[in-house]
C-alpha cells in the first residue's frame, strides 16, 4: 500500500479492503486480511467484517467476530 500507491496503512483504509472483500463475494479473503493486519484491528475493522459476516449468512464467523469487538470496546473502557 506504501510503496506501491504512497499511502499510510491507516486502519480506515484496511477497513475498506475488508469491505471490498466482502461486496466481490470473498469472505475467507476477509477474514484472511484481517488476521494480517501488522496492528490491532480496531472495531471499526471488527463491525465491518460482523456486518459481511451477516450478509453472507455465516453466524459462525459472525459470532467469533462479536467476542472479538466486545474484547475490543474492553480494552478501551
Amino acid at each position: 500500500m506504501e510503496e506501491i500507491h504512497d499511502l499510510l496503512p491507516e486502519m480506515e483504509r484496511y477497513t475498506c479492503v475488508v469491505d471490498l472483500f466482502e461486496h466481490a463475494g470473498s469472505l475467507t479473503d476477509a477474514i484472511k486480511f484481517v488476521n494480517e493486519i501488522p496492528a490491532e484491528p480496531t472495531e471499526m475493522v471488527w463491525q465491518t467484517l460482523l456486518n459481511d459476516c451477516c450478509v453472507h449468512g455465516n453466524g459462525g464467523l459472525g459470532g467469533t467476530t462479536a467476542q472479538k469487538i466486545l474484547s475490543v470496546r474492553t480494552e478501551y473502557s
